[in-house]
C-alpha cells in the first residue's frame, strides 16, 4: 500500500510541477520572441537578420515612414527615396506588435512550442523503450504522455507552418509548405547564414514523420507489431530534423534563451539514449556473461550415494 501511495504522490507532484512551470515558460518564450525596442512593428531580431535595419531607430532611413510600415508597403526601409508618404506614427504597438505582423510572431511562437513538445514526446518514447524508469513513471502512463504529446506537437507544427500563409514577408504557398524541396527561392539566408531552402526542406520532412508518429500510435492495435515497431522507430528521426530546421532557420537561433532551450533538449535526449543503451544492451549482456561464468564455476551436482 505504501509503494502505491508513493507512486500516486509522484504522479501528482509531476503534474503540479508541469502546471506551475508552463505559464512561466510560455511567458518567457513569448516575450523574448516579440521584443521590439523601437516599437516599429518589427522585432529586434528581424531587423538585424532579415531587414538589416536599426532595431533602436523606428525610421532607419529617415524618410518619415516607420520601418515596419515600409515592409508592409513593400518599400525599402533602407532607402529614403523609396517610400509611400504616410503620417508619422511610432506609438507602442504592445507586446504583440502590429496586428499585421501577428502571423509572423505566432508562427515563431508555435514553432518553439512544437519543438518543446516534440522533445517531451521523444523523451517519453525513450522512457518507454528503456524500461529503466518504471518505478518512477509506469509504462502505461509514459505511453499516454508520449501519445498525447505527439498529437500536441503535430497540432503546434500545423499552426506553425499554417501561419506563414498569412505572413506578409515570406507569404509561403501551400506547395512550398507541403512538398519537400518545393521552396526554391534563392538568395534568402537565415540568421545563422544558411540558405533557407535547406531548413525548409528538413521541416517539411519532419512534419510528415511527426504525422506518421501520431497515426501509428493511434492505430497500433491494428498493425503487425514488427511493422509498427519499424515505422515508429523511423519516425523518431523527426526530432533531429526538426532540431536542425529550427536552428538553421529560426529567427531566434542566436538568442541566448533559445540556445538554452536547444542545449537542454539535446542534453536530455543524449542522457536518455545513453540510459536506454545501457539498460537494454550493456546491462543484459553483462548479466548473461556473469550468469555464464557463475554456472561454469558452480560445483557439479553429486549423484545419490549408494
Amino acid at each position: 500500500m505504501m509503494k502505491r501511495n508513493d507512486g500516486r504522490f509522484r504522479k501528482i507532484l509531476f503534474a503540479v510541477s508541469c502546471i506551475f512551470a508552463m505559464p512561466f515558460l510560455t511567458s518567457f518564450v513569448a516575450y523574448a520572441a516579440v521584443q521590439d525596442t523601437d516599437a516599429d512593428g518589427l522585432t529586434d531580431t528581424g531587423e538585424l537578420t532579415i531587414y538589416h535595419t536599426d532595431p533602436k531607430n523606428p525610421d532607419t532611413d529617415g524618410d518619415g515612414i516607420s520601418d515596419g510600415q515600409e515592409v508592409l508597403n513593400g518599400t525599402n526601409p533602407l532607402d529614403a527615396a523609396d517610400h509611400i508618404p504616410l503620417a508619422k506614427d511610432f506609438s507602442n504597438p504592445g507586446i504583440l506588435g502590429s496586428p499585421d505582423k501577428f502571423p509572423w510572431y505566432f508562427a515563431r511562437a508555435a514553432g518553439i512550442l512544437a519543438f518543446i513538445l516534440l522533445t517531451a514526446s521523444a523523451a517519453f518514447g525513450i522512457v518507454i523503450s528503456s524500461r529503466a524508469f518504471l518505478k518512477i513513471v509506469p509504462g502505461a502512463d509514459a505511453y499516454e504522455f508520449h501519445r498525447s504529446l505527439s498529437l500536441a506537437s503535430l497540432v503546434a507544427v500545423v499552426l506553425h507552418f499554417g501561419s506563414f500563409f498569412f505572413e506578409g514577408f515570406l507569404h509561403l504557398t501551400p506547395v512550398e509548405i507541403l512538398v519537400p524541396f518545393a521552396f526554391s527561392r534563392s538568395g534568402m539566408t537565415s540568421i545563422t547564414g544558411y540558405d533557407l531552402r535547406i531548413p525548409f526542406t528538413l521541416g517539411v520532412i519532419a512534419f510528415y514523420l511527426i504525422a506518421i508518429l501520431v497515426l501509428t500510435a493511434e492505430f497500433r492495435t491494428k498493425m503487425p507489431p514488427k511493422a509498427w515497431r519499424v515505422i515508429h522507430y523511423v519516425s523518431f528521426a523527426a526530432y533531429p530534423l526538426f532540431l536542425l530546421h529550427g536552428f538553421l532557420s529560426g529567427t531566434d537561433s542566436n538568442q541566448i534563451w533559445m540556445r538554452i532551450i536547444y542545449d537542454l533538449s539535446v542534453a536530455l535526449m543524449t542522457v536518455l539514449i545513453v540510459i536506454r543503451i545501457f539498460s537494454r544492451t550493456i546491462l543484459p549482456t553483462f548479466r548473461r556473461v556473469r550468469d555464464s561464468i557463475s554456472n561454469r564455476n558452480a560445483p557439479p551436482e553429486q549423484g545419490p550415494v549408494s
